[in-house]
């Protein structure tokens, strides 16, 4: 998938392993110096050229650390304008199968990050589609603005999309709340056009759909094979990633592009 978008993007590419501290120094203590170096590299290399073709040239790297505190760091002194991770981990239950080193990397990072599920086609030949969730906050705005960015260099439409919560009521008060429903489904469509004119380019298209915000945004998404979905990272309660991105992260068949505040 980072293929893909460097690719897309034309730009370069670094793939970055990491290697456990006590192993590099066990290997260095038996076998020399550069051992574990030499080993993962090689082991990198031909990792990469055993996949698919690679599309364009390609830059790997060997870090002796833990593995997000090692991406962040190749990140940072490579700047890189995109970290891209799988997001499968190894637990066995769905609240570990988000991988841990996916949800340190979007905790601690200044920059954006592309999470891949295991589930995507990772062969897809170009991102077609961006579709960006918003719930009007500073965060999902700033992502709009990135998602019309992005969707400029791949020449991809852009799909903004708001959910309305549904009003839960005793039945015999069905009346009113779907009265209020169409209110508030109404009033977000006239905000989201609004917000949708102010992004420059092209302007996206949009939708207000009533429901779960990761149910409305997997629909949105389900009509479009190559789509990318963009999100805010930073959530209105100041946890990172938020309730309705840390959702959308672990259950999205589709790569997530999560767009942290700028700073």
């Amino acid at each position: 998938m980072a293929r893909t978008l460097a690719h897309q993007l034309d730009r370069p590419l670094l793939v970055v392993t990491a290697v456990d501290p006590l192993l590099a120094e066990a290997g260095r203590a038996k076998y020399g110096n550069q051992f574990a170096d030499e080993n993962a590299a090689s082991d990198l290399a031909r990792f990469l050229l055993e996949g698919d073709a690679v599309a364009q040239d390609f830059t790997t790297l060997v870090e002796i650390g833990a593995p997000a505190e090692s991406l962040l760091r190749a990140a940072h002194e490579h700047h890189a304008s995109l970290i891209v991770v799988g997001t499968r981990g190894l637990g066995r239950t769905k609240r570990l199968f988000f991988g841990s080193t996916a949800l340190k990397i979007l905790r601690s990072t200044d920059r954006a990050v592309l999470a891949v599920p295991h589930a995507a086609d990772a062969h897809a030949a170009r991102f077609d589609h961006i579709v960006c969730g918003i719930d009007f906050s500073e965060p999902s705005l700033n992502a709009a603005r990135a998602a019309v960015e992005l969707g400029r260099c791949l020449s991809a439409p852009v799909h903004l999309v708001h959910a309305v919560a549904r009003i839960a009521v005793p039945q015999t008060w069905d009346a009113l709340a779907v009265s209020a429903v169409d209110q508030r489904v109404a009033e977000a469509t006239s905000r989201l056009k609004e917000v949708a004119t102010t992004l420059g380019g092209a302007t996206p298209s949009v939708s207000v759909q009533v429901g779960d915000v990761a149910d409305v945004i997997a629909e949105a998404t389900s009509e479009h094979p190559s789509t990318l979905i963009v999100l805010g990272l930073d959530g209105r309660d100041g946890h990172r990633p938020g309730t309705h991105a840390y959702r959308i992260l672990i259950e999205a068949k589709a790569p997530v592009m999560a767009v942290p505040r700028p700073k």
